[in-house]
């Protein structure tokens, strides 16, 4: 069974970069819980954004970018709150 700090479940690796992100994701309205999910390798970083994937039935999936991308899963019991929360807080892709 996978530890979990505060809201954030702590099973897997977690990228350097997005620890604190998914820290403040925790504390979104309606989040119950932030499972970080698989890192798939990439290249040189570009700064830490976020995209918002898509809905789930528990929550949502996001992907945490730094160079390498990271699965998100967001739990929430309030997603249409948690959504605009989302989209307004999480960091954009910055034009390069």
């Amino acid at each position: 069974m996978g530890y979990r700090q505060q809201k954030v479940k702590k099973e897997h690796s977690i990228l350097a970069q997005g620890k604190p992100l998914l820290e403040e994701i925790a504390k979104a309205p309606g989040v119950t819980r932030v499972i970080p999910g698989r890192i798939k390798a990439g290249h040189a970083s570009r700064g830490l954004y976020c995209t918002l994937q898509y809905r789930t039935e528990a929550g949502f999936k996001l992907l945490m970018h730094t160079g390498s991308t990271q699965e998100v899963f967001v739990v929430s019991d309030r997603p249409d709150e948690t959504e605009a929360w989302l989209r307004e807080h999480l960091p954009q892709q910055r034009p390069e």
